[in-house]
């Protein structure tokens, strides 16, 4: 069986006189951007901010409200946090059940604390309003709390 000569170049590459070899993350040089030339003209512009930033200055940029009588300058996330507290002491269920994953979430250790000074009676109604909310909302919870029957 003839033996096949190896190629002493592969088939991609082109030879240029020996100056540069054109093949794998080698392209032409006709085709290659001028020196300080770059791909990418219209990329992104100078000064140009990144969504998290954009966030970030809006949820810290600064309002004046006036609590009590007095105008105070407060944080936009502060005033809607302050806002959904008020909503949630209105009796605003969607609300309050926010400010409780809230507080569970920031707050578990001074929640803690808090709670160790409660009475029985004040645990007791803390309990009663959780599981109120979880039947309402139709959340699986860890009492595993099926609804009343009142049909009788």
């Amino acid at each position: 069986m003839p033996s096949k000569k190896p190629n002493p170049k592969p088939k991609n590459k082109v030879d240029l006189g020996g100056a540069y070899d054109v093949g794998y993350s080698k392209p032409p040089e006709h085709t290659q951007w001028p020196k300080g030339t770059s791909g990418n003209s219209k990329g992104k512009k100078k000064g140009s901010k990144a969504l998290k930033t954009i966030v970030e200055e809006e949820a810290n940029g600064k309002i004046v409200v006036k609590e009590n009588g007095l105008s105070t300058e407060i944080t936009k996330l502060e005033a809607i946090v302050k806002q959904l507290g008020a909503r949630a002491i209105k009796g605003n269920d969607k609300a309050t059940s926010i400010i409780l994953d809230l507080v569970k979430e920031y707050l578990t250790d001074a929640l803690e604390k808090e709670t160790a000074s409660l009475t029985e009676e004040e645990l007791k109604i803390l309990d009663d309003h959780e599981k109120f909310l979880a039947l309402k909302e139709g959340i699986k919870n860890d009492y595993n709390i099926e609804p009343e029957d009142n049909s009788e």
